[in-house]
């Protein structure tokens, strides 16, 4: 798996890294992953973040993340691996990658 340095970019010091936000799924399809995220954006600011990374296994919250400016920088394919590391595909429902993302905040 090739890697992503988030500290690759010149004046790079200090990387927020995005762990787990979820929404239960009774309150899907209101805008809260989208709130969830630019409202963490916002505190990484705040905090003098100069990069953001996330890894990202499920679609939507990819759409979520590229329509917030971030970039994928890696997809990690699962399928191959499906045998060796166990993995119930169905129970993926579709999320078969894993997309390393990155974005640089002002």
């Amino acid at each position: 798996m090739k890697a992503v340095d988030a500290f690759e970019e010149k004046e790079v010091n200090k990387v927020m890294s995005f762990y787990m936000l979820t929404v239960h799924r009774d309150y899907t399809w209101r805008g809260l992953g989208t709130k969830l995220v630019e409202f963490s954006v916002a505190r990484g600011i705040e905090e003098g973040c100069h990069n953001a990374i996330v890894c990202i296994s499920n679609k939507f919250s990819y759409r979520i993340f590229v329509r917030l400016g971030f970039e994928a920088r890696h997809f990690f394919d699962l399928l191959p691996h499906r045998e060796e590391w166990g993995l119930d595909i169905p129970a993926l429902q579709g999320n078969t990658s894993i997309c390393a993302m990155t974005k640089r905040l002002p």
